[in-house]
């Protein structure tokens, strides 16, 4: 489908455009106006034979450099222009831009690779591995206002990185590689217009992530990047701050008050065999449960998977994001659930970007109803957790509640806007919270408790003992 300004058969009103769009963009993270930009398709007229030859060029460096790749992350990855060259080159490739409208061209056009809209300092891709085997990020510096800090961050996300940018920008960006070591340079002409690109390797990149478990209210929340304080003297910087540390709080009295309805409720021992749904890295559960042979992690991370392996010893099951488990019938004698159920809503690279209504609904019903039907009949005893629909706070997005409330289009572009205007607690619109009719509906042999924050219900749990 092409866009409205393409519509028009006046290359000038297009020209016009893409030049108001990118007035004052220049070291600003204006992220909302590069957004506006991608009004008009390919507005950087990437098929052209020059942006082809700088797109081969980097990939002849990277081959050159750092094959084999396994992982690479593109920041910057814009429609996918340069993603369908870079994703030949690696067995899994992970796109990030700050434009939502330039993320759906992408994954429309490179549909093997993962991408995902977002703040590059913040976003959070559930699937990706830390550290990847390659960050690149080519021809963005230039909108980005903390370069430092950027390059700190592509620093921590892969064992190697990759940055190339036009000549005509090299006098305000070589002074922020100057002053690092061991980093390397080449330089690529076509015609008239040359490129610098600038790459360096981080052989401690493993060891920059936390260690599991060591922040079990982050890992419980969301991403480390969305919990961690906001380095700004503005006021909404410390507003945001503020928020954070009272969720944060917040939510691990919750969960400690969890635990022990868990300890409590299923008595769990070391001859039972137990299933952690969604357990990531493994820290929630090893906080309930002194017991390591017993227990079984089951994630699509299937880095976070070998965390838990290497940090606890807990056996794994890699799922592969259906509602069914390839186990069998009674296999575990408990089965621990704790916040997954309301994001088992369909296919992710469907539902993440879905803004009709009712067919949202309907996938997220027909997926929930099918996981909850996998629970009960792999386990003897479960606990299953989820957010309450209708607490005054939508727990993911920290929002007023009535959220929940607006229309599905709504929604998802609300939720596209906070990314790009930097709300504390970004979040992609991929759950369907439940009441408690239907979480009864859901498990009819369990006990439902409602767990209560200052006397109103935060949370449902089905129990079957």
């Amino acid at each position: 489908m092409t866009s409205l300004l393409d519509q028009f058969r006046v290359p000038r009103l297009r020209e016009f455009w893409v030049r108001w769009a990118l007035r004052r963009v220049h070291y600003t993270d204006r992220a909302a106006k590069l957004d506006l930009l991608y009004v008009v398709e390919d507005p950087w007229r990437m098929e052209s034979a020059q942006e082809q030859a700088r797109f081969a060029w980097t990939n002849e460096l990277i081959s050159a450099q750092f094959s084999p790749l396994v992982t690479m992350l593109e920041i910057g990855c814009g429609e996918g222009h340069q993603s369908q060259h870079l994703s030949r080159l690696c067995a899994r490739h992970f796109g990030i831009d700050v434009s939502a409208r330039a993320v759906r061209r992408a994954r429309r056009r490179c549909p093997e690779a993962r991408f995902a809209a977002g703040d590059p300092f913040t976003f959070h891709l559930a699937d990706m591995p830390a550290p990847v085997d390659l960050v690149v990020a080519c021809e963005m510096l230039y909108y980005v206002k903390d370069i430092p800090r950027f390059l700190a961050r592509m620093s921590r996300l892969g064992r190697a990185c990759l940055v190339t940018y036009y000549q005509g920008q090299a006098a305000a960006l070589d002074p922020h590689f100057a002053a690092m070591e061991d980093c390397h340079r080449a330089r690529f002409r076509y015609g008239e217009t040359e490129w610098n690109a600038v790459w360096w390797r981080n052989p401690s990149a493993a060891e920059l992530r936390p260690p599991a478990g060591s922040v079990p209210e982050v890992a419980m929340l969301g991403s480390p990047g969305w919990a961690s304080p906001t380095p700004s003297p503005r006021r909404s910087a410390k507003l945001g701050n503020l928020l954070r540390r009272l969720a944060v709080r917040s939510s691990a009295a919750c969960r400690l008050r969890r635990g022990r309805l868990f300890r409590e409720k299923l008595r769990p021992t070391a001859a039972d065999s137990i299933l952690d749904l969604g357990g990531g890295r493994g820290g929630h559960i090893a906080e309930l449960v002194p017991y390591r042979d017993n227990v079984t992690i089951g994630d699509l991370d299937a880095d976070a998977l070998r965390d838990a392996a290497r940090t606890y010893g807990f056996a794994t099951l890699h799922l592969d994001g259906g509602e069914t488990f390839s186990v069998g019938d009674g296999a575990f004698d408990v089965v621990f659930c704790s916040s997954v159920i309301e994001h088992v809503t369909g296919p992710k690279e469907i539902t993440y970007d879905l803004e009709d209504g009712r067919r949202f609904a309907a996938s997220a019903r027909q997926a929930q109803v099918n996981f909850a039907a996998e629970i009960r009949r792999i386990s003897k005893r479960y606990f299953v957790q989820t957010p309450y629909k209708y607490f005054p706070i939508e727990q993911h997005s920290f929002l007023p509640f009535f959220v929940v409330l607006l229309p599905r289009r709504w929604q998802v572009r609300l939720m596209r806007f906070l990314y790009e205007y930097r709300w504390f607690k970004p979040v992609y619109p991929d759950f369907r919270l439940l009441t408690i009719r239907e979480m009864r509906a859901l498990f009819p042999d369990a006990e439902i408790v409602l767990e209560r924050y200052c006397g109103l219900v935060k949370s449902i749990v089905a129990i079957k003992t």
